[in-house]
């Protein structure tokens, strides 16, 4: 990868591989790498989008700057959810910060309807905030969590994972269609399926192993 870093002419092939390898330091636990390769990302943004869709518009190209919005709209969507579970578990020693953080994204995506577009970021966000909930013994809490996930898990648009529009994202189709791994997970359904069976199995939720309502979503995660 530092090949490519060091030699790459493409600035959106150098920025793949800058941040596959910031992964790659995190996992073996060198932060400062991550934090040295990572740091100009605390610089100003200056997203293009709005003043590009604004060109296309001046040019009687509608469709195309609504498709520019949308994309930028629900890929800012998509990193808020993806960033949230991460952002809960700084604050899993101040609860009430973590809950409100994950009921205010909650209500985003069912405004938004984006579990329609893809449902999958949602469970890391739920066992989250159940993980959290369950580290401040409250356990009604994490039922409540817990619910929310396997019903998500079980939703009829979860599976074949697979993105697509909703009534609100119309014109994702170029965004789709611009992904390296397409529209589809690298993994299997069937992985997944046992996955998001596991986690609603952890240890950290041992003690509920003989509330009835517990019990009552591991046998309805079983139906995925």
């Amino acid at each position: 990868m530092q090949h490519v870093i060091d030699n790459s002419n493409n600035i959106t092939i150098e920025g793949k591989a800058i941040f596959l390898q910031s992964y790659c330091f995190l996992i073996l636990k060198k932060p400062d790498s991550v934090i040295k390769n990572l740091n100009y990302t605390e610089n100003l943004h200056l997203n293009p989008e709005i003043l590009l869709s604004s060109a296309y518009q001046m040019k009687g190209d509608n469709k195309k700057a609504i498709a520019i919005l949308q994309n930028y709209i629900y890929e800012c969507i998509i990193g808020i959810v993806n960033a949230c579970p991460n952002l809960m578990m700084l604050y899993s020693t101040e609860k009430e910060k973590a809950y409100k953080w994950a009921d205010a994204i909650i209500k985003i995506e069912n405004v938004l309807n984006i579990s329609k577009i893809n449902p999958s970021p949602n469970l890391s966000l739920l066992i989250t905030a159940a993980n959290i909930s369950m580290m401040n013994n409250d356990t009604d809490k994490a039922i409540d969590f817990l619910e929310k996930y396997v019903d998500t898990a079980l939703n009829p648009n979860m599976f074949p994972i697979k993105l697509k529009s909703n009534d609100f994202f119309d014109s994702l189709d170029d965004l789709f269609n611009s992904l390296d791994l397409g529209t589809t997970p690298p993994r299997n359904d069937k992985v997944i399926k046992e996955d998001i069976k596991k986690l609603l199995i952890e240890p950290i939720f041992e003690p509920l192993k003989s509330n009835e309502n517990y019990i009552r979503l591991v046998k309805r995660i079983n139906r995925i």
